[in-house]
């Protein structure tokens, strides 16, 4: 009997490790948008109609590699959400809330050509619930394009903010 316990305990014992292991292999949320060409992400961004007087979207590192705050700023709307990824699955992952009462949950999908698609799954503040798909692009440094995918598809094209001095 003491040596079943024992080779129980080694067994345990090879097992953390490994988990251990494997659990430090694990790439980060910075990692994996580097490796898709999503790392110029972070910054500010207006749409370039209006420059930021319709829509401004800032994304900045709430835990160094790991979590994006993500704020958008409307005229009529401010949303807050937090950007990770599930270290288990790989899957970047969004979830947030408007200043409306609506809120939403979202996955990236990434692609190394610097495309995304962000399936959102929302509940509108009456209660309504729906999914859609918005496309975003990365054109160089500082240019992204997001197409909300409708039966009408909308397109806005973003540039990054210049940086007051």
């Amino acid at each position: 009997m003491p040596r079943i316990k024992l080779s129980i305990c080694y067994f345990l014992a090879a097992a953390i490790g490994l988990t251990a292991s494997h659990a430090s292999a694990v790439e980060d949320l910075n990692d994996v948008l580097k490796e898709t060409k999503w790392s110029g992400l972070i910054g500010t961004w207006v749409d370039e109609a209006s420059q930021g007087r319709g829509l401004t979207i800032h994304a900045a590192w709430k835990i160094k590699n790991h979590v994006i705050e993500f704020t958008q700023k409307e005229p009529q709307k401010e949303t807050v959400s937090l950007i990770c990824l599930q270290t288990k699955t790989g899957k970047i992952v969004q979830m947030g809330a408007g200043s409306d009462g609506s809120s939403f949950l979202a996955e990236w999908t990434t692609k190394s050509t610097g495309e995304a698609v962000v399936g959102v799954g929302f509940m509108a503040p009456d209660g309504s619930e729906g999914l859609l798909n918005i496309r975003q692009k990365l054109v160089g440094n500082d240019k992204m394009v997001i197409t909300i995918e409708l039966p009408q598809p909308i397109t806005i094209n973003m540039v990054r903010a210049a940086s007051k001095k």
